[in-house]
């Protein structure tokens, strides 16, 4: 339980108590709108963001990121009526697990951003007082989404669900083919890979369901055989980077100056997958090769 307690001289006192739980990832969407109001005034994030209405557009999308980020700790909670989050990280553990660089250094991307100029799409929140739950102006903010075709956008999101999804699958059956003497540094890339797909497919789906839409229950296509070679297996791999790429760029042609927060979105997935890209071009090189 949570309970809160004023001991002020001169007024009454008050008990406010509420469940806490721990968080799973449709729980995300909330507890980083407490996290975005509760640090709306915090001073490190009026120096990041000074807008005061660019702020209340980023912070949100900056806390669903790093609750993202730190939810397989299992240490994210939240109250049962939305009003209340915490993230935590365990006592000796690193403040991001593993396969969690990129998501933070995402954040950092949509921080920055934000200091050199985005427009807000959210409208502004307006905190009441302390222990307020937070409360939205209702004049709408400047920048919002413009002529946006949400029908192909929530399509296409879809299927980076899908696709993220297999992914997944894909590089945990992957790291069961692998043998012999470099066979655990391999597995361990590979599953941290099949880590960071449910992750992605996760913020994809937050995408679909924040413009109201469902998500899909389908998967994409899976790995057909067995491979006799890690070689094969990444020859693979590269196809099907190569495809979230494209769905990606699909996505930003989809959204390109009709949303700022979904066009940031597909940058960095589009730069985050070309990474992928890179670093498995260079798995496959030999030592020589120019």
């Amino acid at each position: 339980m949570c309970d809160g307690v004023s001991r002020l001289p001169g007024m009454t006192t008050s008990t406010v108590s509420t469940s806490a739980r721990k968080a799973r990832p449709h729980d995300i969407a909330v507890a980083s709108e407490v996290m975005a109001d509760a640090f709306f005034d915090d001073p490190v994030f009026r120096w990041c963001i000074p807008d005061d209405e660019r702020r209340a557009a980023i912070l949100p999308a900056f806390f669903a990121l790093v609750g993202a980020t730190l939810l397989p700790y299992d240490e994210v909670h939240v109250t049962g009526d939305g009003a209340g989050a915490a993230f935590w990280v365990p006592p000796g553990q690193p403040s991001v697990p593993p396969g969690g660089d990129e998501e933070v250094h995402r954040a950092k991307v949509e921080c920055g951003q934000a200091r050199r100029g985005v427009a807000a799409e959210r409208p502004r929140l307006r905190c009441g007082g302390p222990g307020n739950v937070a409360r939205r102006s209702s004049q709408p903010a400047t920048g919002g989404t413009v002529d946006l075709d949400q029908d192909q956008v929530v399509k296409t999101l879809n299927e980076i669900v899908e696709l993220e999804l297999a992914g997944a699958v894909r590089y945990t059956q992957y790291s069961l083919m692998v043998f012999g003497h470099a066979r655990i540094p391999i597995i361990s890339w590979m599953r941290e890979q099949a880590s960071e797909s449910l992750v992605h497919a996760a913020l994809a789906g937050e995408e679909v369901t924040s413009l109201g839409d469902a998500v899909s229950l389908g998967i994409g296509e899976l790995v057909g055989s067995h491979h006799p070679t890690v070689d094969e297996m990444m020859q693979e791999m590269l196809v099907h980077e190569n495809r979230g790429v494209h769905l990606y760029e699909n996505l930003l042609a989809l959204v390109e100056g009709r949303s700022v927060s979904l066009e940031e979105y597909a940058r960095q997935m589009i730069r985050n997958e070309k990474l992928h890209i890179a670093e498995i071009e260079k798995m496959l090189r030999r030592r020589g090769d120019a």
